[in-house]
């Protein structure tokens, strides 16, 4: 089977509560390689490849968050994966570089259940 690109936008209470290395530990147990940070519109950025079936247990395990996040909402977006990671880890993000994804603002690709 062939791997998947996951890009995932999480909304909500998610930045300032260790939710990154939260899904950072997630990522790793499953296997998929990428990455997580923080944006500078208060939300989470989640890119990750891998197997659609571990793939879709981290856009789970990210839409359930954990206490204290609050998750309002995922956005999530398929397509073929590039290979060009090899591992799981945090990015930092450089406060005033980063610009704004068009991709929040598009509509959510996950695939529907079969």
């Amino acid at each position: 089977m062939e791997d998947k690109r996951l890009e995932l936008i999480a909304y909500g209470k998610v930045q300032g509560i260790g939710f990154r290395t939260y899904i950072l530990i997630k990522g790793r147990e499953l296997g998929v390689n990428g990455y997580v940070r923080n944006k500078s519109n208060n939300t989470i950025e989640v890119v990750a490849e891998g197997s659609e079936k571990n793939l879709m247990k981290l856009k789970n395990f990210v839409e359930s968050g954990y206490f204290p996040a609050r998750i309002e909402k995922v956005h999530a977006y398929w397509s073929p994966a590039t290979r060009e990671f090899n591992n799981f880890e945090i990015k930092y993000t450089i406060w005033g570089e980063e610009r704004v994804n068009e991709k929040d603002k598009q509509k959510d690709t996950t695939p529907k259940e079969k």
